[in-house]
Parts: structure tokens; C-alpha cells; sequence
């Protein structure tokens, strides 16, 4: 398993993208699409003490 974080910030706003996946979980046959890579983002707009939107 592996998996990484990248958080930029400035201000009210802030940007979240995580990488993650895994090797090696299922071999029936050599190219069998064992080794998913997953991307995502998430935008935070915070007003005050409290988080307003997310995408």
C-alpha cells in the first residue's frame, strides 16, 4: 500500500489532492489490472470557525 498528501492553504482557502493505491493484491493472470491508483481533490472554503463548501 502506498499513499501521499499534498495540502495547499492561503488564507480561508484550501486545496487537499491524496494519491493512493496498491500493488500486487490479486495475480490470477500477469495483466490483470492489480495495481489501482486513486486520485482526489477537495477544495475547503472556511468562513469564521467553520467549513461553508467542499467540493
Amino acid at each position: 500500500m502506498y499513499g501521499a498528501k499534498l495540502i495547499l492553504k492561503h488564507k480561508n482557502i484550501s486545496w487537499e489532492n491524496t494519491l493512493s493505491g496498491y500493488n500486487g493484491w490479486i495475480t490470477r493472470v500477469e495483466d490483470y489490472g492489480d495495481r489501482p491508483v486513486i486520485l482526489a481533490s477537495k477544495l475547503n472554503i472556511t468562513i469564521g470557525n467553520e467549513t461553508v463548501l467542499f467540493l
